[in-house]
């Protein structure tokens, strides 16, 4: 199954599919997706305090203002930041001038969303991948550590909604996964990563806290619902670099997934799903119906299209594709240490948490690495793999010593958040 799975991704582009010309787009099209997504949102509690007093009729620079001065206050208590207010607006203003496309998303993740999506429109450019329609993102509590694509029968728009813990996931991640690599800075200025597995052990050695700041990490995403709830902390310079290809890989596979779903033709005549809304303090609960993928063939095949974009755009960058494909690999990581951490406050033990539409992600990892091989080369793949590889068995060894602290949580009666019971069904 795997080389059959293997030969049709790398076979995609030769056959066209989704080289339709984007349908033309509306008002009246624009307006029903805006309110799908701010329905989807509302119903969620992702309305800001701050944003209640803003509606209706407040002006883009009221907006921002706001929205700066709240954001403001929580990276002043967060101890992210120790600018004064005026010069925090001075630094911060010029990436929020404009308000979101919902009422309900904040400036800063808007922004994040659409200079991923712009990249991303680059690389489809660059590869000829064309979309039906147009995707339109937008943040929310999915209920997994991923996003979802998802068809809201708009004859010009699809909606991607990326889990709102997403970013901060990918940002903490890579921090656990980049501390573990030696650094040195050569006389010409240029930052030299040792990759040898015994200089990465020998590394994790000297760096016990690496542990328990994965151990925080997905304690705060499983129980509190929020990776920015685990504790912050700085990277050296050298390393920042590093954290900073992890991360960006990790994303731009994430979204580019999505598009992959998109470009595939996945959501056309999909089965309707339900996405179920329960009330979250604000007194309003329901559901709304979205054409979503349902076979895991279609999610290898979006994998196939997402390593395919996230590559690109890291190469258009600049960026190592050794360290970018170790980058892409970091979700599957991730996505099966939150499973297992998820199973383990659940049950006390860990068994296999299976979604409904999505393989195992060690699953979906296995037949990624063939298809670096064909993307990569031979050799360059086997590289890229290799340096996954000690990325990997240097977060199983954090694993080996969070897994029984997870069970002692469970026995002491700390459960999963309920945003992880949110999801499609």
């Amino acid at each position: 199954m795997m080389h059959g799975g293997e030969i049709t991704m790398l076979n995609w582009f030769s056959k066209g599919k989704g080289r339709e010309a984007p349908a033309a787009t509306s008002k009246e099209h624009w307006r029903q997706v805006i309110g799908d997504l701010e329905y989807l949102q509302k119903v969620h509690a992702r309305s800001h305090p701050w944003l209640a007093g803003m509606e209706p009729g407040a002006t883009d620079a009221d907006f921002t203002e706001q929205f700066l001065v709240h954001f403001h206050q929580s990276m002043t208590a967060a101890g992210i930041t120790s600018l004064p207010l005026d010069a925090w607006r001075k630094e911060m203003e010029p990436g929020f001038r404009a308000r979101p496309f919902s009422r309900y998303e904040d400036p800063l993740t808007h922004f994040w969303l659409q200079q991923m999506q712009g990249q991303l429109e680059q690389s489809c450019q660059r590869l000829k991948i064309g979309l039906p329609k147009q995707p339109v993102f937008g943040s929310l509590q999915t209920g997994r550590v991923n996003g979802v694509a998802a068809d809201v029968d708009n004859p010009s728009y699809y909606l991607i909604l990326i889990d709102d813990g997403i970013m901060g996931f990918a940002n903490l991640l890579s921090k656990v996964a980049a501390v573990s690599f030696p650094v040195t800075q050569a006389e010409d200025g240029n930052l030299n990563f040792a990759t040898d597995r015994d200089s990465v052990v020998r590394q994790r050695l000297q760096s016990p806290e690496t542990g328990m700041r994965f151990f925080d990490l997905l304690t705060a995403y499983a129980v509190q619902g929020a990776p920015h709830a685990a504790q912050s902390y700085l990277m050296t310079t050298h390393h920042t670099h590093l954290v900073g290809v992890f991360r960006d890989a990790m994303e731009f596979f994430i979204f580019g997934h999505e598009y992959g779903h998109c470009a595939a033709g996945h959501l056309q005549g999909a089965p309707r799903m339900s996405l179920s809304m329960a009330a979250e303090g604000n007194g309003e609960g329901g559901e709304i119906e979205l054409r979503m993928p349902e076979s895991w063939e279609k999610e290898l095949e979006a994998d196939y299209i997402g390593l395919a974009l996230a590559m690109d755009v890291m190469r258009a960058r600049g960026y190592s594709p050794n360290l970018s494909y170790a980058g892409v690999e970091l979700v599957f990581t991730g996505v099966d240490y939150m499973q297992r951490t998820l199973s383990i406050l659940e049950h006390g033990v860990e068994q296999e948490r299976l979604l409904d539409t999505h393989p195992p992600a060690l699953i979906r990892r296995e037949v990624m690495r063939q298809n670096a091989l064909g993307l990569l080369g031979e050799e360059a793949g086997s590289v890229a793999g290799d340096l996954a590889d000690i990325v990997n068995d240097t977060l199983e060894y954090h694993w080996r010593a969070v897994a029984p602290a997870l069970a002692r949580m469970h026995a002491d009666g700390y459960r999963p958040h309920a945003r992880w019971l949110q999801k499609a069904q």
